[in-house]
């Protein structure tokens, strides 16, 4: 389980870009919420590597960013049935909020609005993957959860409004053509739900009032084409557009005017893995394969581990939703700008090197994130790095601890957690 910082808040945009709101009107029960997947989550192999993990698709860790990544071999070919697991924990806290900003709007997450205090997010995703030959499974799911409370004049009670986001996946994957080529498809499904509570002053804790949901899916596919006995690899992952609607329609929830959708942006991934040095060759697809010796030195038995220099490379294509705006203007009835409503690019670079055996591996890497919406500030760019121990067998598989993390400007993420050796 990793646990670390926060995934992002949509802030109360429109208290900072006073220019923006000749652009904008107030929010409105027919506006949707964006659910932006701008910043970086996951296990610390995946933070290490600034999310490149689409050429890669290796593990359960992997299925949000490849759908064929359930049916990726071990190296190893340890056993025919393999398992694999993965979870993140990440939290931004609420004395974070004032010093954060996570959607990249180019001001911090704290709104200075008298009557709405932030709370804070957390962010709890998981994923599992059982493979049997040529075959695999993986199922998962990310939550996002929004915390905010108001106090409006002359009431003697709180308001306390929580807001999660759920994405859940399941993909059947298989590999084809002597291992090389490996396929999945899957589908996702899209949850939001909104829960209202008051507090009395004086009271410990929030009474739940009202509650509300909303509902939708979609596919996914992906692939990766991987040489047999090969130093390369590439891949490709496509989500379409997806609206969550209500359950129930309405036009307000305690106060607030109610969203009447949840958008999530389609995306395509394309991405290449590239092994270079000496060692074992980076694809290997075939018991007999593993059983060669070491091309570089004929005489030694092969090496088991990875020791070449892993460049991973990868370019996110996130298209256009139209009637979004932020968490924040939901929370604070703000004048809701537009979010995700143009096209944008975030491309990704990270190393990975093996130093010694089984035993330790570094991580570096980079993206760029842009903007939410078009009043924001221009792309961000974040550093990543982290490092892998091993540390003992659990049957087949080696464990190892990793820690990883991800810099921006007005952005710090941790991730540590007790992985899988890959």
């Amino acid at each position: 389980m990793d646990c670390g910082g926060a995934l992002s808040r949509s802030t109360l945009l429109a208290l900072w870009l006073l220019p923006a709101a000749a652009f904008a009107q107030d929010f409105s029960a027919d506006q949707h919420i964006l659910l932006s997947e701008g910043t970086l989550r996951g296990s610390p192999r995946v933070m290490g590597l600034a999310g490149a993990w689409t050429g890669l698709a290796e593990g359960a860790e992997g299925i949000p960013r490849n759908a064929a990544a359930p049916a990726m071999r071990d190296a190893k070919f340890a056993s025919d049935f393999n398992w694999d697991v993965g979870g993140t924990m990440h939290f931004l806290f609420p004395w974070s909020t004032r010093e954060q900003d996570w959607d990249n709007d180019g001001a911090v997450d704290q709104a200075s609005a008298a009557s709405t205090q932030f709370l804070g997010s957390q962010v709890l995703y998981s994923f599992a993957a059982l493979q049997y030959k040529w075959f695999g499974f993986g199922a998962g799911f990310d939550i996002q959860n929004f915390l905010a409370k108001r106090q409006l004049e002359g009431e003697g009670f709180e308001r306390y409004y929580n807001l999660a986001l759920t994405h859940i996946f399941a993909v059947l994957a298989a590999r084809f053509w002597r291992d090389q080529i490996a396929l999945g498809v899957g589908v996702e499904s899209t949850h939001a739900f909104i829960g209202y509570g008051e507090q009395p002053l004086g009271d410990f804790l929030p009474t739940v009032k009202d509650s509300m949901g909303f509902h939708g899916w979609g596919l996914l596919v992906g692939g990766v084409w991987r040489p047999e006995d090969g130093n390369w690899r590439v891949g490709f992952s496509y989500k379409p557009a997806l609206m969550a609607g209500p359950f129930a329609p309405r036009t307000d929830i305690g106060g607030l005017a109610a969203p009447s959708g949840v958008d999530v942006p389609g995306r395509l991934m394309l991405g290449a893995t590239v092994a270079l040095g000496p060692g074992r060759n980076f694809n290997i697809t075939s018991k007999e394969g593993w059983a060669l010796k070491d091309p570089d030195d004929p005489k030694s038995p092969r090496i088991p581990s990875m020791m070449k220099w892993l460049i991973l490379a990868q370019v996110d294509i996130v298209f256009p939703v139209q009637g979004a705006t932020t968490v924040g203007a939901f929370f604070g009835q703000a004048p809701a700008v537009p979010a995700g409503n143009r096209v944008n690019f975030q491309p990704r670079l990270a190393i990975e090197k093996e130093l010694f055996p089984e035993l330790l591996r570094l991580r570096l890497g980079g993206y760029l994130e842009p903007p939410i919406n078009e009043f924001g500030p221009t792309v961000r760019p974040h550093l990543t790095f982290g490092l892998e121990v091993g540390l003992f067998k659990l049957g087949n598989e080696r464990m190892s601890f990793g820690l990883s993390f991800d810099f921006a400007h007005l952005y710090q993420n941790l991730s540590v957690g007790i992985l899988v050796w890959k």
